[in-house]
């Protein structure tokens, strides 16, 4: 007897496993999981059983991108599912979609005309243009494969869906005050800088500390770097949109 309930569909299901399949020995470097992250559950997309949460799994490259999630267990059989980090997700749909804003300003901007006006100047500078055209056409890939990656790591968590989250509120609020707090910091130390110690290098020096501070502490109050680094942007389009719309700029 099989499981009736919301399942994705078979295309969905069967992309799904064969990606948990082929990521189970990727070489992941496992951590004990974080206080925030304790006490997920998911439901199976095989057998509708609670996964549970076991350990955070990371991508063994060193850089700062390098994708984050959490490895979870089926405990009615033995499936196990790695589900990307929010943050991971927004990384790699966010990096396809600024190199391909990056393309399309280029394209705008002339970069056929500037290839064939490099033909007209000489062979050379002809041939380089060409090596040009060959890096965009390698960013366009990378910016594809990103979009594809993000999308299937969409995928994979909504074929698990959460049962129980119960640290969820705290681990969305948590890095948007952190990093909402930097900017709050840095106007607010700008602000009592021009007014009470006539722009003191010293006090610009200790500004910028306390600006730094979340990022020093985003750990050990159960957040990470990326996490706050992601909310510093968002706070910074919030704002940059809304002086806009008020006539700032």
């Amino acid at each position: 007897m099989t499981y009736q309930g919301k399942l994705p569909e078979l295309k969905l299901k069967n992309m799904t496993k064969q990606q948990v399949d082929t990521e189970k020995n990727t070489g992941r470097i496992q951590k004990p999981l974080g206080e925030l992250d304790q006490g997920q559950k998911r439901q199976c997309c095989h057998c509708g059983g609670v996964m549970q949460a076991e350990m955070q799994e990371a991508q063994s490259e060193p850089y700062p991108w390098r994708e984050r999630g959490i490895r979870f267990s089926c405990d009615n059989c033995d499936e196990t599912a790695w589900i990307a980090s929010t943050e991971t997700i927004m990384i790699s749909l966010a990096s396809s979609l600024l190199i391909a804003l990056g393309i399309l300003y280029m394209l705008i901007n002339g970069l056929f005309d500037f290839i064939g006006f490099s033909f007209e100047s000489g062979i050379g500078s002809g041939v380089l243009s060409l090596l040009l055209l060959l890096v965009v056409a390698l960013f366009a890939l990378g910016a594809i494969y990103n979009a594809r990656r993000g999308g299937a790591l969409i995928l994979t968590n909504r074929a698990y869906p959460v049962i129980d989250d119960p640290n969820s509120a705290r681990r969305f609020i948590l890095p948007l005050s952190l990093g909402l707090l930097p900017w709050l910091l840095a106007i607010g130390a700008g602000y009592l800088n021009y007014t009470f110690f006539d722009d003191s290098k010293i006090v610009g020096i200790i500004a910028m500390v306390l600006v730094c501070m979340p990022f020093v502490f985003a750990k050990k109050l159960g957040s990470s770097v990326r996490e706050v680094f992601l909310a510093v942007l968002f706070w910074f389009l919030i704002g940059a949109a809304g002086a806009w719309a008020f006539g700032a700029f």
